[in-house]
């Protein structure tokens, strides 16, 4: 197999590689419990197959539901499943780690190598909001001529190796920023470029993936595209915030924070030393920040909370949570007032 380097997975750390190990023992204990209570079922008839990677003897291999060695554990890299229910088995193996060389290959339940023909071959990593590592559980990310692609796990080429760099979105499960002459862009996970090849960055922007993107040119300004490459806001201001309700929006001129809507009229800009957060409701306005504490502003300038909390977050339209000296508490008065604006 054709050699790569090793520029991010450093030399394992035994003491937390017993400890994954003996998290994956109890966890496939469990399951093999839990499916036989819930299904009443011997081990015979258990029809769909989970594969768990397990570790013995200081070495990586896989084991299916049952408890049955698919892989014998032989490989010094944990070997990675990106997804359970897919015999498609992602190893590294004769790692250098003083240069960072290594070789990659995938196999399946049969120990065959399967999805040849790439120089490299891994998952496609992200972390779960408790910053827990996750795997794109439909597309790979392969190589070849020192560039990078996706296919699926049957080895469908879904875009072809020509981008410099394909990495996960945090937060997002099924797009990709990719960079393309030095540009970056967005793929999908049919490989479908959805975002245009024309900026020095991407962010993405709200608290799914269909929100859309904060995009950055190459002379510093920021501006807004949606999920389908339309633009929202134009590459005019000096930042945005991943702030939003609505058609209102949080941007920066300079080091000021200004509250605009959809068509870029200026609705708030003086008052405060940040806005914070823009509430549900969004007649009821801003939370701002003065002085490190918090309070809330309408849109119009009127204070209807001075700012006097430590900390100010909305839990759900019309309530929120206050923190004063470090105690978080439930605050009536602060319930009555937003639900009287």
């Amino acid at each position: 197999m054709p050699r790569g380097r090793r520029f991010e997975e450093p030399k394992l750390n035994l003491k937390k590689v017993f400890a994954v190990a003996i998290a994956f023992v109890v966890l496939i204990m469990v399951i093999i419990m839990l499916n036989g209570i819930f299904t009443g079922e011997d081990e015979g008839n258990i029809t769909s197959e989970d594969y768990f990677v397990a570790y013995q003897n200081n070495k990586w291999g896989v084991i299916n539901s049952k408890g049955d060695i698919v892989i014998d554990p032989s490989y010094a890299e944990m070997i990675v499943i990106p997804n359970s229910k897919k015999d498609v088995f992602l190893c590294t193996y004769d790692v250098n780690y003083e240069t960072g060389e290594y070789k990659t290959k995938a196999l399946n339940s049969k120990n065959e190598d399967i999805l040849t023909g790439y120089e490299e071959i891994e998952a496609i990593g992200n972390t779960d909001e408790g910053q827990n590592l996750t795997y794109n559980q439909n597309v790979l990310k392969v190589k070849n001529n020192g560039k990078y692609g996706l296919i699926d796990f049957s080895g469908k080429e879904l875009a072809p190796c020509n981008y410099e760099e394909i990495t996960a979105i945090p937060d997002v499960e099924d797009k990709f920023l990719a960079r393309k002459d030095g540009n970056y862009g967005v793929l999908n996970e049919e490989g479908r470029e959805i975002v245009n090849f024309e900026y020095a960055e991407i962010l993405n922007f709200g608290e799914d993936e269909n929100t859309g993107f904060i995009v950055r040119n190459s002379e510093g300004k920021y501006g807004l595209v949606d999920s389908l490459n339309n633009k929202v806001l134009n590459l005019n201001y000096d930042g945005i915030k991943n702030i939003h309700s609505g058609d209102l929006y949080v941007v920066k001129q300079g080091e000021k924070d200004i509250l605009i809507n959809r068509e870029e009229t200026r609705i708030l800009e003086s008052g405060y030393d940040e806005i914070a957060g823009i509430l549900t409701n969004i007649e009821n306005g801003i939370i701002f920040t003065t002085g490190n504490k918090y309070g809330i502003m309408k849109t119009t300038g009127e204070i209807v909370i001075p700012a006097e909390y430590d900390s100010l977050k909305e839990a759900k339209s019309g309530i929120l949570i206050a923190e004063t000296n470090r105690k978080i508490r439930s605050n009536r008065l602060i319930k009555t007032r937003i639900s009287s604006i």
